[in-house]
């Protein structure tokens, strides 16, 4: 009997764990819902010093500081007729790189960002912002 109450208790702990975890939603699947995300990657090789999010047209959505390499937005409902959106990221040495996505209505979208991107703001001012990169590197 006694054996018995035991591996019965020992039976009820294990199901009720097994049955607590599979209730738990994981992230990625809350991300997928009714509702849109665009995650952010930062594939420059840079640090990051802000981003910008605007829709196609300019209008802003959303705008911060981070210095994360991967991060996620929630695209509000009053954009959601838009589909394209402009991201703009900046590093700490005032590179600006820009990329524009169509993003889903629904669900989460991957802006990945890298070197490529990067807008030109003039030849000197770009080899300049690049010296100071590679001299902040070396030291």
């Amino acid at each position: 009997m006694k054996k018995f109450s035991i591996s019965g208790i020992i039976f009820l702990v294990i199901v009720i764990l097994l049955c607590g975890s599979c209730k738990r939603k994981d992230p990625e699947t809350v991300r997928l819902g009714s509702e849109r995300y665009i995650t952010i990657i930062n594939n420059t090789g840079s640090q990051l010093d802000g981003y910008m999010v605007n829709t196609a047209g300019g209008l802003e959505i959303q705008k911060g500081k981070t210095a994360d390499k991967s991060f996620s937005i929630k695209v509000e409902n009053g954009f959601r007729d838009d589909l394209e959106f402009e991201v703009v990221l900046v590093d700490v040495y005032k590179r600006v790189y820009a990329k524009s996505f169509n993003v889903a209505k629904r669900g989460n979208t991957d802006a990945a960002i890298s070197a490529e991107d990067r807008k030109t703001e003039g030849f000197w001012t770009d080899k300049w912002r690049d010296m100071i990169a590679w001299l902040n590197e070396k030291k």
